[in-house]
């Protein structure tokens, strides 16, 4: 570790690579690997995370497991938590991108919000599990609890209520 700062039990503990950096909460970044430049803030942030450049997690458990997150940003309990894979991305929210797979400037915004989702790019999902389960998804918004839920092979959408093209 080089300029990284550790603080709380536990914190960066067997983490390697890390530089310019700062884990700190209970655990925070314990096994973390190749973490530059990246902030891990809360109980269990960046646990056994991996490949974090330019990073922030913040809440309990954000980022627990993430890997390949390049300037991405998690807030929320669990967000971004078991993700693969985010460039330039945005999580907000408990869960909101919990388990998604390659986002490509995405922004999820609210519980749960695209927290199953696969290919996100250049995409918006405000509400409550707005994008859940979506796949492909390029240059859409979903805005509104449920929207876009499960969709596929959105192109240039938008999608605006609740619920709206959420099959």
């Amino acid at each position: 570790s080089f300029n990284t700062n550790f603080i709380g039990y536990g914190a960066g503990y067997l983490s390697a690579d890390t530089s310019y950096g700062n884990f700190i909460g209970y655990q925070a970044g314990y096994l973390a690997t190749s973490a530059s430049n990246s902030q891990f803030i809360g109980t269990l942030t960046g646990y056994s995370s991996s490949i974090a450049y330019d990073a922030v997690y913040v809440g309990v458990q954000s980022g627990y497991q993430a890997k390949n997150a390049y300037g991405s940003v998690f807030i929320g309990r669990n967000a971004g938590a078991q993700l693969s894979q985010s460039y330039r991305s945005t999580m907000i929210g408990q869960e909101a991108g919990y388990q998604s797979n390659i986002n490509y400037y995405a922004n999820f915004l609210g519980f749960a919000a695209g927290e199953y989702s696969t290919n996100s790019i250049y995409s918006n999902f405000i509400g409550y599990g707005t994008g859940y389960l979506s796949t492909g998804s390029y240059d859409s918004n979903f805005i509104g609890d449920a929207a876009g839920q499960y969709t596929s092979g959105s192109y240039g959408s938008n999608l605006i209520g609740v619920s709206a093209g959420s099959n």
